[in-house]
């Protein structure tokens, strides 16, 4: 069974990869979109927690006041607006390791609604986002290397020493898009995100 769900694995590892090098064109979209991985840079990245059904909610909000292109303000172009953000994720722990590591997959869909305007025209938007998941993840710990966790306590979920996770994850465009709106929730664009995370903890230190 573990070497079967490998196999999968990397079938559609390939099959992501396969399609960015077969693509002769682009997809361009605008608006307050992020290719993640979500969570990418947080210092406990690559940790899983122990199997069973987990959720999650994020709210944010985000606001602007004027239009860029190429990194530089837009001459002659007023603009302004703001969303809020509603998702919700799940997350699954399986209940068994490959190449004694933890397996999980994730996913997480968005609910957004806003204002937009440039220059003489001014718009709502709301509905459901693209969907984002971590099709299939592996996080294995490697030990404490380097640093002596001989008088040490640390947690189950959170041990000293070095941690790497491996995952491949998507953003699907299953949002609300339109060519003739000036925003919308969905951008119409795929996203393939192969990503690696560490994490290296060491016991408190005279700095705590």
């Amino acid at each position: 069974m573990r070497s079967h769900l490998l196999g999968r694995v990397l079938a559609m590892a390939i099959a992501g990869m396969s399609c960015i090098a077969a693509s002769s064109h682009t997809y361009a979209s605008e608006g307050q979109t992020f290719g993640g991985p979500i969570g990418g840079t947080d210092m406990r990245a690559a940790y899983l927690p122990p199997p069973g059904w987990y959720i999650g909610m994020v709210l944010g909000s985000g606001y602007a006041d004027r239009l860029y292109g190429d990194g530089q303000p837009v001459p002659n172009a007023t603009a302004g607006g703001s969303i809020y953000l509603g998702a919700l994720g799940v997350q699954y722990v399986y209940p068994f390791q490959v190449l004694g590591g933890t397996i999980a997959s994730t996913i997480q869909v968005p609910y957004q609604f806003g204002h937009f305007s440039l220059n003489q025209r001014s718009e709502y938007f709301s509905g459901l986002g693209d969907t984002y998941a971590e099709l299939i993840a592996w996080s294995k710990y490697l030990g404490p290397i380097g640093i002596d966790t001989s008088s040490a306590h640390p947690s189950a979920a959170a041990p000293y020493g070095l941690t790497i996770k491996l995952a491949y994850s998507m953003i699907v465009p299953t949002g609300a898009y339109s060519t003739t709106q000036l925003l919308t929730p969905g951008h119409n664009v795929y996203f393939f995100i192969p990503s690696i995370a560490f994490s290296y903890l060491t016991p408190p230190e005279c700095l705590g």
